[in-house]
C-alpha cells in the first residue's frame, strides 16, 4: 500500500440530517423577477460513524423549490 492510499479513510455515513428554513429580511429586496420579504436556505449535515461531521448549504432564490 503507498503512502498516499494509506493517508486515505474510509468513512461510512451515518446519518443525513436536511433542514429547509426561511430567513427573514429587515427590508424587502425588490427586483425585476419579484419581492423578496425571505431568503430560502437548505441546511445539510452529513454524519460519519467515525465522527466526521461536514455540513453545507444550498441557496435558491425561489421559496417554491424549497
Amino acid at each position: 500500500m503507498s503512502q498516499k492510499q494509506s493517508a486515505i479513510q474510509k468513512l461510512t455515513v451515518e446519518s443525513v440530517r436536511v433542514r429547509a428554513v426561511l430567513v427573514p429580511f429587515r427590508r424587502a429586496i425588490i427586483a425585476k423577477v419579484g419581492e423578496f420579504t425571505h431568503w430560502p436556505f437548505i441546511l445539510i449535515d452529513v454524519r460519519t460513524k467515525e465522527g466526521v461531521t461536514g455540513s453545507a448549504y444550498l441557496e435558491p432564490y425561489l421559496q417554491k423549490s424549497v
